[in-house]
């Protein structure tokens, strides 16, 4: 995909593009189920490991997932 001369000015002056259907919806609905599994494994941990981060207080009950490290190592649907 390539930007319009106006699409790169608007970007250099606003900082910002607005880019309509530049990911699929089969692409986000991946991205939502990969992002719940993450969370939902982050949920059952109870410190920081090779994969999450969580914040302090963290706990099944009031997850607090800070970072997820190297998605796209940690997930066969964000490695293609």
């Amino acid at each position: 995909m390539s930007l319009s001369a106006a699409q790169q000015d608007f970007y250099g002056q606003s900082g910002y593009l607005v880019v309509e259907n530049a990911i699929s919806d089969a692409d986000i609905a991946t991205l939502r189920s990969v992002i719940q599994t993450f969370c939902d494994e982050a949920a059952k941990i109870q410190s920081s490991n090779a994969i999450f981060d969580v914040a302090d207080g963290d706990s099944p009950a009031t997850p607090k997932l800070r970072r997820i490290k190297y998605p796209v190592t940690n997930t066969q649907a964000l490695s293609r």
